[in-house]
């Protein structure tokens, strides 16, 4: 117990770390949750046609292959049969820095398809040319032999779509996420990210897992505490929801005669939590917020020991440093939590011209900090994942698929999991506050608990205090007093949009929207709802208010475009883009 006097006002917090199980006690979550996840999958995974699958990446993979030699093709870098540098490569193709890791990809998948040489030193040569019609060609083939178990047709055009638009793509002057959610709709993205068989089946995989986890705290008057992070449209949330219909789910339920949940839906991103906050408003159990993978957990309001389970779809390849990432899942995992991931272990030629742009996107130049740095790749296989996982501390089951024999094997998806801390007991903050309670003064009491693997020792071996202190949760920082209001009725109507997009308390003049939790995403959707409600907007072409918006992201800066006259609003841009 420590005495914390930040904020002015001196209070008492504690700090309790798991017990060991007593001997012979079975660890926490034996089996019955994978066992429910591996009879789900395979009952979804027998419709899968193996042959079918297989002729239609096939015909993804000569579509792409065709659509990146033409690109080559076009920028001359192989005119003469000349032999190329890597870094001349990339220079001819512009590719932007965030770009360029994924552009090495496209060369290596060349050379494995026998469409360009690779030599030592990083050089290449050899290109077999392609022209537009060669692609066109490819990509029809693709679109009419693609069956939906492995991407709905609506999804094949959208990456025939970022093939055409490659060179734009690569150079960063076309933002992948505005093909995949375009004006800030997402019913395409649900349909890339929860339409193929595999990912149906590995959710249902997962949904059933939850389900098996609420019905094994039936009667203990504890809730399942789920976090799912990288949340995105939410394929595996509806799953989860789906899977729990029926059981006595919610707050509402009788916890001492059913097992409920407590879902906390998290992404990085303002504009996937909106439509989630929609979506499961009939559900409130369910909450919504801000998380990055990548940031301390407690700088973020969360604390240690308090999930029973973390999903993340298809999202922790993305982590900056995935071991960190991993140890900072471990720690919010209470003892005997499970983390489980849906992740893709190998490239797909569609993704790397389409939705792979979205990763370098995120890390920008920076890059991976871990042992991916300078890869050029992301992904790790299922047994990588599961070595990681055990790295990390936990026990991992098999993963599903779980052989090459499996009908969905050649999709490229796995679901892996492991748990952790299962030898350890799992205190309930609020019972040992009770329990103090009836021990101790009032006053002796303390005001927060925290349960934490471990105590940190300084140096010489004694608790260290100040890092305890540093632990504790902290008040908001206060506001900057710059703040300038709105001012006339068009400002005052775009800052209203803005703060029903951005939750936001109050919207000044002059506040920058990417700094306010804006992101391209939102601004597509500020942009689109900016023209449905302000005739000044829908008189101009989506794509001019948005960009707009990203030369001038304020306010006032938006105002005094839209109240110009359309040739004076086509100069003003023209401006903007001149400097």
């Amino acid at each position: 117990m420590i005495a914390d006097t930040t904020g002015g006002d001196r209070r008492l917090a504690a700090f309790a770390t798991p017990a060991p199980l007593p001997a012979g006690a079975a660890p926490a979550g034996e089996d019955a949750g994978w066992a429910a996840a591996r009879g789900a999958y395979r009952r979804l995974a027998r419709a899968a046609d193996p042959a079918a699958l297989r002729r239609s990446s096939d015909l993804l993979r000569a579509a792409v292959h065709a659509s990146l030699a033409h690109l080559l093709t076009e920028c001359g870098v192989f005119a003469a049969g000349d032999v190329r540098e890597e870094d001349e490569v990339l220079a001819a193709l512009g590719a932007a820095p965030e770009h360029r890791p994924l552009a090495r990809r496209w060369l290596a998948a060349l050379a494995d398809a026998g469409r360009l040489r690779r030599l030592p030193g990083a050089r290449w040569e050899g290109l077999r040319t392609a022209d537009a019609a060669d692609a066109e060609r490819a990509w029809d083939a693709a679109v009419e032999g693609t069956v939906a178990d492995l991407w709905p047709r609506e999804v094949v055009e959208l990456f025939r779509s970022a093939a055409g638009q490659l060179p734009a793509l690569v150079r960063g002057e076309q933002q992948a996420a505005q093909l995949l959610f375009p004006q800030g709709d997402s019913r395409t993205a649900r349909a890339a990210f929860g339409g193929s068989l595999a990912v149906r089946a590995l959710n249902g995989a997962v949904g059933a897992f939850v389900r098996a986890e609420a019905r094994s705290r039936a009667g203990t008057g504890r809730p399942l505490r789920v976090l799912e992070v990288g949340a995105g449209v939410g394929a595996t949330t509806d799953e989860v929801i789906a899977a729990l219909d029926g059981t006595g789910t919610g707050p509402a339920a009788d916890a001492g005669t059913a097992p409920y949940v407590e879902y906390v839906y998290t992404d990085v991103s303002l504009f996937f939590l909106n439509a989630a906050q929609e979506r499961h408003a009939h559900l409130p159990w369910i909450t919504h917020t801000v998380f990055d993978i990548d940031a301390d957990y407690r700088a973020q309001g969360f604390e240690p020991n308090t999930f029973d389970v973390i999903l993340g779809a298809n999202v922790l390849h993305n982590a900056r440093d995935l071991g960190r990432c991993l140890a900072r899942m471990r720690g919010l995992l209470a003892p005997g939590g499970a983390l489980v991931l849906t992740e893709a272990t190998r490239e797909r030629p569609e993704l790397m011209v389409s939705m792979d742009f979205l990763i370098g996107a995120q890390l920008g130049g920076e890059g991976f900090a871990d042992d991916r740095a300078g890869s050029g790749g992301a992904l790790l296989d299922a047994g990588q994942w599961r070595e990681r996982l055990a790295a990390a501390g936990g026990v991992a089951p098999p993963a599903l698929p779980e052989s090459a024999a499996d009908p969905l094997a050649g999709s490229g998806m796995a679901l892996v999991a492991a748990r952790f801390k299962p030898r350890l007991a799992a205190p309930d903050p609020g019972e040992l506050l009770d329990h103090l309670a009836e021990q101790v003064p009032a006053y002796m009491v303390p005001a927060h608990l925290q349960v934490v693997d471990e105590l940190p020792l300084t140096a010489n071996g004694k608790v260290d205090t100040a890092m305890l202190r540093s632990w504790l949760p902290r008040s908001a920082p206060a506001r900057s007093s710059g703040w300038v209001p709105p001012r006339g009725p068009l400002e005052e109507r775009i800052a209203e949009v803005w703060a029903a997009l951005l939750g936001s308390e109050r919207v000044g003049r002059d506040d920058d929207f990417f700094h306010s939790g804006g992101d391209s995403l939102l601004a597509a959707r500020f942009a689109a709802r900016l023209r449905e409600t302000l005739p000044a907007a829908a008189a101009r072409p989506f794509d001019a208010v948005l960009r707009q918006l990203t030369a001038g992201p304020t306010v006032a800066a938006l105002a005094a475009w839209l109240a110009l006259g359309a040739e004076d609003a086509q100069e003003a841009q023209d401006g903007q883009g001149a400097r």
